[in-house]
């Protein structure tokens, strides 16, 4: 269900080799929301389809990285 959650909103696959980052990330998410289980995690998410909840899931399971936008490299490449 994670999974599928991450791929539809973000376009991110998660492969099946990824369950250690998917328990480690969302853990946190489920005690905050007074939640024991990713399986009780998941159960509310189905219950309430777009919620703020959602929004957490998604963030914690993305990684914001802008190494991309400080390497100059790529950019000069194109520039030539």
């Amino acid at each position: 269900m994670i999974r599928k959650l991450v791929r539809e909103r973000t376009g991110i696959v998660l492969g099946v080799d990824k369950s250690y980052l998917i328990e480690s990330r969302l853990l946190p998410v489920a005690k905050a929301a007074q939640l024991e289980t990713l399986e009780a995690l998941c159960q509310r998410l189905r219950a309430h389809a777009h919620s703020q909840l959602h929004r957490q899931v998604i963030e914690a399971m993305t990684t914001n990285e802008t190494l991309f936008l400080r390497d100059a490299h790529p950019f000069e490449t194109l520039t030539k």
